[in-house]
């Protein structure tokens, strides 16, 4: 009778410890699984940050290629930066604060060439441009 006694407190102890075991092994799926959808999440925002990256890079070529297309003209003994491009007069009379009234002149091998307002001139980098006061009119007497 005693190995019988013996035999289920002994079955009955396993038991108990086998339950513990299970528990123990709930747990540690849970926080499996805890761990497994932050990882996830990390994932996720690594591919975020990878995108975020990607687009700066891109805008920081984008503005680099930008940059290096701006080109150096001088107009009226200023120096400006301007785009390489088509410009018109307007556009760069406004650049040097130029009345439109004014006569914007590109100097083109020592000569004075008169741009018209609604002209275009092609921008290639170390354009030289003068503005003088129109001569003429009509005078009072």
């Amino acid at each position: 009778m005693k190995n019988q006694e013996e035999t289920i407190n002994g079955a009955q102890g396993l038991e108990r410890e086998a339950a513990k075991l299970d528990n123990e092994a709930n747990k540690l799926e849970h926080q499996a699984e805890e761990i497994q959808n932050e990882a996830r999440k990390l994932e996720h925002e690594a591919e975020e940050l990878k995108e975020e990256a990607e687009k700066l890079e891109h805008e920081s070529h984008e503005h680099e290629h930008k940059h290096h297309d701006m080109l150096k003209i001088t107009i009226n003994g200023t120096d400006y930066e301007i785009q390489r491009g088509r410009h018109t007069v307007l556009e760069l009379k406004t650049l040097a604060h130029i009345a439109t009234a004014d006569q914007l002149n590109q100097i083109i091998g020592g000569k004075l060439i008169p741009l018209p307002n609604d002209g275009i001139v092609d921008i290639n980098g170390g354009e030289i441009f003068a503005s003088n006061v129109p001569s003429g009119g009509s005078s009072w007497r």
